[in-house]
């Protein structure tokens, strides 16, 4: 490291899931050939919206690269072994430097099933400081390939003091056929609590 000193990380991560449902109906909760989405479907992968009633899950493949503890590099797809085809594919990049970061992701998800939808998108978020100490910013922009269009962009200043945070939020959100934007504001006392309408950052992945 920058130190001089010698430490570990974790260099290789390659993971397969695969489940077994013992009721595909779970009860009789699931609708063929409708969009389904509850649990235990999310528990194997992101893409989990299904309408093909079935026993095995998609197989999910996740490799992950983090050569240097400043670049990490993620890929995951999911295989649909009963329509045999690939459902999606994803791959997410992140940097750090000093306080700078910037991450990246992409993804593909294809029209596997009739009820679902081609996407094909990016998000990409620059960010500046810690959220525990001092000044922190990010701007987060995420793009539509498929359609041509700008879906949403995320901008949040914020300042911590060993006492309390003062962080705000502004969102934007095309819709379509109009264009929305949101305001949120959030006050924070260490070992009490926060006030406001400003919630925990989300994320793609």
């Amino acid at each position: 490291n920058g130190a001089g000193t010698t430490e570990k990380h974790e260099a290789l991560v390659v993971a397969l899931t695969h489940k077994y449902h013992f009721d595909p109906s779970f009860g009789g909760a699931f609708r063929p050939g409708h969009t389904n989405s509850f649990y235990p479907l999310n528990t194997a992968t992101g893409f989990y919206q299904t309408g093909v009633e079935r026993n095995l899950s998609p197989i999910s493949a996740t490799v992950r690269v983090r050569l240097k503890s400043t670049l990490s590099h993620d890929f995951k797809a999911d295989y649909d072994p009963k329509l045999q085809r690939l459902r999606n594919a994803s791959f997410w990049t992140h940097w750090r430097g000093g306080k700078f970061s910037i991450t990246g992701t992409y993804f593909r998800n294809l029209k596997s099933e009739p009820e679902l939808f081609d996407s094909n998108q990016v998000q990409g978020t620059l960010s500046y400081g810690s959220a525990q100490h001092g000044f922190s910013s990010s701007l987060t922009v995420r793009y539509d390939i498929q359609s041509s269009q700008l879906l949403n962009s995320r901008s949040r200043f914020g300042y911590t003091w060993d006492c309390c945070s003062v962080s705000t939020e502004f969102k934007q959100y095309n819709l379509g056929l109009r264009t929305e934007s949101q305001f949120s504001f959030s006050f924070g006392l260490k070992g009490i609590g926060s006030f406001g309408s400003l919630g925990l950052q989300d994320d793609l992945y």
